[in-house]
């Protein structure tokens, strides 16, 4: 591993507060809509064909509670 240099020292200690929490988030929050999209979209098909809740669509919504709650 090399030594960084004083450029390098300098960049380093001008960035030392810099954060990638922002972008973290924001890829939380789509993951998050489109989850509950594609969830909503599927009751609404089950409730259109009127084809009966199965044990998947339970456990997807306790994914989509676990996810969401925390």
């Amino acid at each position: 591993m090399k030594i960084p240099t004083p450029e390098e020292l300098a960049y380093i200690m001008a960035h030392v507060d810099d954060t990638k929490q922002p972008g973290l988030i924001a890829c939380s929050v789509t993951y998050l809509v489109a989850a509950i999209i594609g969830v909503l979209l599927r009751f609404i098909t089950r409730h259109e064909t009127k084809a009966k809740l199965r044990w998947s669509d339970y456990l997807i919504l306790v994914a989509i509670y676990v996810f969401v709650v925390p």
